[in-house]
């Protein structure tokens, strides 16, 4: 540790930072236990209210810190442990820690009146609080792998439990510092309005997408009598401002990245299936679209908003990884066969094999990220986040028109209906919607190797599969053996 950084360590100035957020998607921080019911799979505080750990939060600022102003800035400000090294025979490095200068508290789910919850509230306030009541619940997507064939993986079934859009959280940074101008919380906070920084998981799937609300910064010099009093007299509570901290409002991104803009006219109808028909008009159909409420927020009062069709941003990219995926291997020769470059010819042809991974296809796995496993022969994990970066496509239901369409499964031998096998399913008629879309580059590393190529590669693939999805060749959500989900479109 230098000199330097001790006394920073040790430095006369608290610089703090009060921070208002509001989820513009739903956010999944998981608990880590996969026995547990849906409703308790999020991270809770002891009200049994959704809370972001300050573990999540300390994080998610590290590695975006490290991706933008390297390593050793983030070591000074977030601290590191460093082990004893052998370098030599006789020659070895000492170990080395610091301890972190940024001090993080856990994030609070704020009520109807936009205060934040702290401390044991009685139950039956929260139940009597519409935005509380329904932070105790958790809103459900189900998810369904594709294989490399661009059908459904029979073991890929899987949902995610996450926190409702709309909820707003506040949560405090604290900096120590000897410099009475230290513009580290000030760069946090340009940090947090980045789109690409995002809280939980499946974050490239749409979810974890917030904005900064309001926010306030306000320094102590601990050696001005005044200013320590007030330091010490500061209010823990996060409902209540620190004296001298004004409260400024966030630039109210809502966290749209800038990127292209798909603008998007259904030629057909189209369906995102698993909803429950929270809002629509359809009867007894046995297949409905996906919808989702939120909280939405007028003169500083919460409430629990109309339902929405969501068109998830997971949908989105599942079909455009798949045809950039197609377009890859069509221009490869080596991969015509449907030979996997690590199968073995005694192999079982049915067995495993990751066709989308690094060994098969490169660009893809830099292009939309790779699952943290360790690689064959190796004890070392690998894993990406991906560069596309989707948002989650919300309409609300009362600007849409639905219809029903009734159908029968038929015999395959005979060609008549099957008994008891009519169904009815909901469909969303003409619609205009915008998907904003950005590519960046790989986080957090240096392309090496011929993983410029691919990565380039596979750039130019997915700008043909948004082609095909803007010009009626590459459908979104289900049914597009029935002709459903096709758009025409434009990009702004």
């Amino acid at each position: 540790m230098s000199d330097a950084e001790r006394k920073n360590l040790l430095g006369r100035y608290r610089h703090l930072l009060r921070v208002v957020i509001e989820l513009a998607a739903p956010l999944s921080i998981g608990t880590g236990d996969d026995t547990l019911d849906a409703a308790n799979a999020v991270a809770r505080d002891a009200n049994d209210l959704p809370t972001i750990p300050g573990t999540s939060l300390a994080g998610v600022l590290r590695a975006a810190w490290e991706a933008r102003l390297g390593v050793d800035a983030a070591e000074g400000l977030f601290g590191y442990q460093r082990r004893k090294v052998r370098t030599g025979r006789n020659d070895e490095e000492p170990a080395d820690a610091q301890r972190s200068r940024l001090r993080v508290s856990w994030g609070s789910v704020h009520g109807q009146d936009d205060r934040p919850v702290q401390g044991l509230v009685p139950p039956a306030s929260i139940e009597a609080d519409p935005v509380l009541a329904a932070a105790r619940g958790v809103v459900r997507r189900d998810h369904v792998r594709l294989n490399h064939r661009g059908v459904a993986d029979g073991r890929g079934k899987h949902d995610r439990a996450s926190v409702m859009a709309g909820h707003r959280f506040s949560f405090e940074l604290e900096v120590m510092s000897d410099d009475p101008a230290d513009d580290t919380l000030a760069k946090v906070v340009a940090l947090l309005d980045e789109p690409a920084v995002r809280l939980g998981g499946r974050t490239r799937g749409g979810l974890g997408a917030f904005r900064v609300v309001r926010h306030g910064l306000r320094s102590y010099d601990l050696r001005d009598r005044v200013d320590l009093d007030a330091y010490i007299a500061r209010p823990m509570r996060l409902a209540e401002v620190p004296l001298g901290m004004a409260m400024a409002p966030g630039k109210g991104s809502g966290g749209a990245p800038e990127g292209v803009t798909l603008a998007l006219e259904a030629v057909e109808p189209w369906q995102i299936g698993g909803g429950d028909g929270d809002g629509l008009e359809a009867g007894q159909s046995d297949l409905l679209p996906y919808t989702e409420r939120r909280v939405v927020w007028s003169d500083g009062r919460g409430a629990v908003g109309e339902p929405e069709l969501v068109l998830p941003a997971s949908a989105i990219k599942g079909a455009l990884r798949h045809r950039t995926a197609f377009y890859l291997r069509a221009a490869d020769s080596k991969l015509h066969a449907h030979t996997h470059p690590t199968q073995d010819p005694t192999q079982d042809p049915k067995a495993d094999l990751d066709w989308f991974g690094p060994e098969a296809l490169p660009g893809i796995a830099l292009l939309f990220g790779e699952i943290k496993e360790s690689a064959k022969g190796t004890a070392e994990a690998r894993g990406r986040p991906g560069c596309v970066l989707i948002e989650d496509v919300r309409i609300p239901v009362s600007a849409v028109n639905v219809s029903t369409a009734t159908h029968v499964a038929l015999d395959r031998f005979t060609g008549g209906p099957l008994a008891g096998h009519l169904y009815q399913e909901t469909r969303v008629g003409d619609v205009k919607l915008e998907v904003t879309l950005v590519v960046g580059e790989p986080a957090g590393r240096k392309l090496k190797g011929g993983e410029a190529e691919a990565f380039a590669q596979a750039r130019a693939a997915l700008d043909r599969a948004i082609d095909d999805l803007l010009e009626e060749r590459l459908n979104l959500g289900a049914g597009a053996d029935r002709g459903y989900g096709y758009f025409k479109g434009e990009r702004r």
